[in-house]
């Protein structure tokens, strides 16, 4: 099996998104003020009900990174306003996009969590919002992302992040009595980054002026085949999420592995389509690559598991067999990630429009 030249898949996915950060370009700097909690906070977060504390460990769990870590303890809406008028170009071109997230563990209980996004005009007029349901549940820390479409008018942005318990974790010791833990939810290194530039790629360049028109034409007789929809004009935003089922740390000689990756896309126009990677890295530093051919499920040459998505609500298993003594022991991670239609993000990271899946495993053929 070749090698290949340099392991991005594997490397830079996890150091450049670790940060949760893209090409300076394409996005803003992080646009949330005390976005951890390294510094004392004074009024930078709003807090509705629930408990929201400072601490540098909890329960033995330390910071994703750093030396402090924010808890949230029962039902809490933790709430920021983002001003955007810097980039009210951007977003009355209808170009803007939000990449809003946040690193999440569980300190226990079973809470259900969100991300919502309420949308204000230069007048403090509420135009719209968005929200999504988001996992928060996960004994390590897990990176949760969502991405919007920003509605033209839009200067201001409310993020909230939500935590939902069950009622009977609710009161002042936030203590479930049938799980017999704290209901609380461990955050870290939350970000919000709007579109700095923007999207016009070189094959979209504005056509002269009758091709202008022609086209204006066009794209009035698309929208308003599209508004015809149920969906409230302005409404559409993409939604692309990705995560692999939970797995077991350690797999022995005689037990059964199974992956499982679990796709949620809704893009918003067919101009948003998205191509699908999902790879492996092995114990050796190669790396295989999810195919769409069922008699070569995994090649060595970087190429895309699925093409031209806009929708999907399903869960592919990406493996299934049983340890066997000829395996190659050792530690198996995957990956997996939504990019821009066509494009290759072992080249450039510029088209990522996901969070970055990932998963480890370690196999033992002794």
């Amino acid at each position: 099996m070749k090698r290949l030249p340099t392991a991005l898949m594997a490397v830079a996915m996890t150091t450049l998104f670790a940060t949760a950060t893209f090409a300076d370009s394409e996005w803003s700097p992080n646009l949330l003020q005390k976005p951890n909690a390294e510094a004392e906070l004074d009024d930078e977060w709003g807090v509705w009900k629930g408990g929201f504390s400072r601490l540098s460990s909890y329960n033995s769990i330390f910071p994703h990174q750093g030396n402090f870590l924010f808890r949230l303890a029962g039902t809490v809406k933790l709430t920021q306003n983002v001003n955007v008028s810097d980039y009210a170009s951007i977003i009355d071109n209808g170009n803007a996009e939000v990449k809003i997230g946040s690193w999440f563990r569980l300190g226990g209980g079973t809470p259900k969590c969100s991300f919502i996004t309420q949308y204000y005009d230069e007048d403090a007029a509420y135009l719209t919002e968005d929200s999504e349901t988001i996992g928060c549940d996960t004994a390590k820390w897990t990176e949760q992302q969502m991405f919007k479409t920003v509605p033209p008018g839009t200067r201001t942005i409310t993020f909230e992040i939500r935590v939902i318990v069950p009622t009977e974790c609710e009161g002042g010791s936030y203590w479930d009595i049938f799980t017999q833990k704290y209901c609380d939810v461990l955050l870290d290194d939350a970000y919000f980054h709007i579109n700095s530039t923007s999207t016009i790629t070189p094959d979209e360049e504005p056509a002269d002026d009758d091709e202008a028109t022609s086209n204006e034409e066009d794209k009035t007789s698309s929208e308003d085949d599209e508004t015809s929809s149920d969906t409230p004009a302005g409404a559409a935003a993409t939604n692309a999420s990705l995560h692999f089922k939970a797995v077991k740390p350690l797999y022995q000689i005689g037990t059964l592995v199974v992956i499982d990756l679990v796709e949620n896309l809704q893009v918003a126009t067919r101009f948003h389509r998205v191509d699908l990677w999902v790879a492996i890295e092995l114990p050796d530093g190669n790396l295989l690559f999810m195919t769409e051919d069922p008699f070569e499920p995994f090649s060595n040459n970087p190429q895309a598991f699925k093409s031209s998505l806009d929708t999907s609500q399903t869960t592919h298993q990406v493996l299934e067999f049983e340890v066997v003594p000829t395996l190659l022991s050792g530690n198996y991670t995957f990956y997996a990630v939504y990019v821009k239609e066509g494009q290759n993000p072992m080249n450039s990271f510029l088209g990522v429009r996901s969070n970055i899946a990932m998963t480890k495993i370690m196999l033992s053929n002794e």
